[in-house]
């Protein structure tokens, strides 16, 4: 079984930068910085990338010091450098944002990313087969009453 998945809820630790495709699809890309538990309290640092709506978003509303969390899946770019050594840089690929607390600590609630719509479901309004031109399944045969052997009146 292979489930790639990650949740980091953190602070930006520089203002978003962002670039378009040829296409015209924007690619949004972010830091954050994620205090880690227990004793050491390790701080871990996790680069993101957000494409799309998601990326318009974040560069419209987000800045430097603002609380977020962040879904999505392990990605690694690799490329050759100038050099020409391998290298490579682990990336979450967003699939959802929730924008949390300004760092001036107000709060952002109202933009965060709506989910999305529900599918609506079809229901076909009953109708009977005959209608769609189908022939209708045949009765099922009567079987004839058991006969009673005459001990008590079983028919076993």
């Amino acid at each position: 079984m292979n489930y790639n998945k990650a949740i980091l809820c953190g602070r930006l630790t520089r203002d978003p930068a962002s670039r378009a495709t040829p296409s015209g699809m924007m690619i949004c890309e972010i830091s954050i910085a994620v205090n880690g538990r227990g004793k050491d309290k390790d701080t871990f640092f996790a680069d993101c990338k957000a494409f799309g709506k998601t990326a318009e978003l974040v560069m419209q509303y987000i800045h430097k010091g603002d609380e977020l969390l962040v879904e999505g899946a392990l990605k690694t770019e690799k490329w050759t450098g100038k050099d020409g050594t391998e290298k490579s840089r682990l990336f979450v690929y967003v699939d959802r944002i929730e924008f949390g607390a300004h760092s001036d600590g107000q709060q952002q609630g109202q933009y965060q990313q709506q989910p999305a719509p529900q599918r609506q479901q079809y229901q076909q309004p009953y109708a009977p087969r005959a209608q769609y031109g189908a022939t209708p399944a045949p009765a099922p045969e009567q079987q004839p009453p058991a006969q009673a052997d005459g001990v008590n009146g079983l028919p076993f």
